[in-house]
């Protein structure tokens, strides 16, 4: 560790040392997935923060998780972990699709909600043609909030016939 001065004057601590890497993956089948990453900060002596992740693929069924923490180690950084889940379902051969996918912040930034988006989109398929549904809903702690219904009409061989953003 050392100290040195910035442009501004004041003594900010320093290491010739970057973070050390800390990665595991566990693979039990091709469907299957299991990932861990973390930094340990040498300057700090402490970790940075951790990711766990993952996800399960099904014929049927999918899902796919993440969870980040980090430290709040430098100044004026508070900690933050968020959740975040993307889950979806094939129905009739894939004909028909749900899927769900959505955030969840455990201390959201002030005017922001703990779940800050969310999305659901349903799918269904024919011979001819494709149906789709979506709703998006996103809150920034600025107040620019998102609210999007979204509904197209695909005909194959020819692409979307109707398209609709509301």
């Amino acid at each position: 560790e050392m100290c040195i001065r910035d442009r501004d004057g004041v003594q900010d601590a320093t290491s010739r040392y970057s973070d050390l890497q800390l990665i595991g993956r566990y693979n039990p089948n091709p469907n299957t997935s299991l990932d861990l990453r973390s930094s340990f900060h040498p300057l700090y002596h402490s970790f940075n923060g951790a990711t766990l992740s993952g996800g399960i693929r099904r014929q049927l069924a999918r899902v796919r998780f993440s969870v980040v923490h980090r430290n709040g180690l430098e100044v004026g950084q508070s900690d933050d972990t968020q959740l975040r889940l993307t889950t979806g379902f094939s129905l009739f051969r894939d004909k028909l699709r749900i899927d769900l996918d959505g955030s969840y912040d455990y201390d959201p930034p002030e005017g922001q909600t703990h779940v800050p988006d969310k999305r659901w989109r349903v799918q269904y398929s024919t011979q001819c043609c494709t149906f789709l549904f979506e709703r998006l809903t996103r809150d920034y702690a600025s107040g620019a909030d998102r609210r999007d219904f979204y509904f197209r009409v695909d005909l194959k061989g020819v692409g979307k016939i109707l398209d609709i953003n509301y």
